[in-house]
């Protein structure tokens, strides 16, 4: 059976997204569990990235390299405010949006930072009115970040 040039791009497509998928829904485990993401993995994550876009480049499928460029920037920056700020967003989900800006691009990467602090401001709000109407004061909560990346991707899959 043969299969055509699209078919096979298709599936490529495909694929990258299910991979994706199935590496945000593991991080947001070990997230919401550990309070943070395995380097090791991640790592893991980025070398199938790379090998995946030496095999866009030798079939000649473009590459959005400004876009992977300006990702990663964010993603820099996103650590530089992890370090300024003791942590309060976790090293893992800067390395975490990195990974994500080398697969999905510039757009798409900020598409789900901005669905995604939209969302977890949301639940920020909740939580706050929540420990004020129970506890009479402010209480300190620690929100796992990636799980809203996860819904963000699923919307992002759904646009």
């Amino acid at each position: 059976m043969r299969y055509g040039v699209k078919s096979i791009m298709m599936i490529n497509y495909l694929l990258g997204k299910i991979i994706l998928f199935v590496f945000i829904f593991i991080c947001s485990i070990e997230d919401v569990k550990y309070k943070y993401i395995s380097v090791n993995f991640c790592i893991g994550m980025l070398v199938l990235e790379i090998i995946s876009y030496i095999y866009m480049f030798v079939i000649g499928e473009n590459i959005d390299f400004v876009g992977i460029f300006c990702g990663i920037l964010i993603s820099l920056i996103i650590f530089l405010l992890s370090k300024l700020t003791n942590e309060a967003i976790g090293m893992g989900d800067s390395l975490f949006f990195m990974i994500i800006s080398i697969a999905l691009g510039y757009k798409y990467s900020m598409f789900l930072l901005f669905i995604a602090f939209f969302i977890i401001t949301f639940v920020a709000i909740i939580l706050f009115i929540y420990s004020l109407i129970k506890y009479k004061k402010i209480q300190k909560y620690e929100i796992a970040l990636i799980p809203f990346f996860g819904f963000a991707y699923i919307c992002f899959l759904i646009y």
